[in-house]
């Protein structure tokens, strides 16, 4: 028999191992978050021709609703 130890939090037990997995979890994805939101930098590529138009209007003339 395995005996647990564990703490109420909330008016609820929990196991000591558990918490330690919950933090574990948390700390994973906060790291994930982390990792996700400075990482999209390096897969923005060059524009091709294609996708660029050839017509950009001047800055007074966009502001100004001409564009």
């Amino acid at each position: 028999m395995e005996i647990k130890t564990g703490h109420y939090i909330n008016d609820v037990w929990i196991c000591d191992a558990c918490i330690k997995n919950q933090e574990e979890e948390r700390e994973k994805k906060t790291e994930e978050k982390l990792f996700y939101s400075t990482d999209h930098s390096e897969t923005i590529g060059p524009a091709n021709k294609a996708g660029v138009s050839s017509y950009i209007p001047r800055a007074d003339e966009a502001r100004n609703g001409l564009g």
